[in-house]
Formats: C-alpha cells, structure tokens, sequence
C-alpha cells in the first residue's frame, strides 16, 4: 500500500470543504490515473470540475505538484509512499 497527502487548495478545497485528504492507494507503482480514481471515489463533488468527467485526467485549469515539479493532464507520474501531493489550480493571468 502507498500511502500519500493531498493538500488541496482554491476551488478543489472549497468544493470539497476540506484543505487535506489521507489516500492509501493499493499499488506499489501507482500513477496519476490511480491517484484521481482514489481521490474520485473519496471526493466525488469533484469530478466534472477539478477531474474530466468519467476519466481519470485532471482538467485543463488543474494541476499537482509533486516535490515542487508541476503535472498536468497528460503528464505521467509515480506516486510514492509518503509523497505530499498539492492540487492546484493553474494561475490564469492576462
């Protein structure tokens, strides 16, 4: 089991009402696509929102930060036991 933190920050904390979860999730090489069907079934008001509905991406205004490196949608990433995990929306300027 890998257990890991998301910290979750914006929209995603607000729509959840929670600024932290504790995920245990069940694979040892476990990625992004594991990582957002376990915080799914544990936060289902974000999907649509914070994660495309019926898949397990991110939207396109979301993001985590993974030992300060950024990931995005399409980025493949591991997730490691004790990882601190930060979901993020991505800052819009102009």
């Amino acid at each position: 089991m890998i257990t890991c933190t998301i910290e979750l920050y914006g929209l995603s904390a607000e729509l959840a009402g929670i600024s932290e979860v504790i995920l245990e999730l069940p694979e040892k090489n476990a990625g992004m696509q594991e990582l957002i069907r376990a915080l799914k079934k544990r936060l289902p008001e974000l999907d649509g929102i914070i994660f495309k509905k019926d898949e397990y991406v991110l939207a396109d205004d979301q993001a985590f930060n993974i030992n300060g490196q950024f990931y995005s949608g399409s980025d493949v990433i591991m997730v490691h036991d004790g990882d601190r995990i930060r979901l993020l929306t991505a800052a819009i300027g102009g």
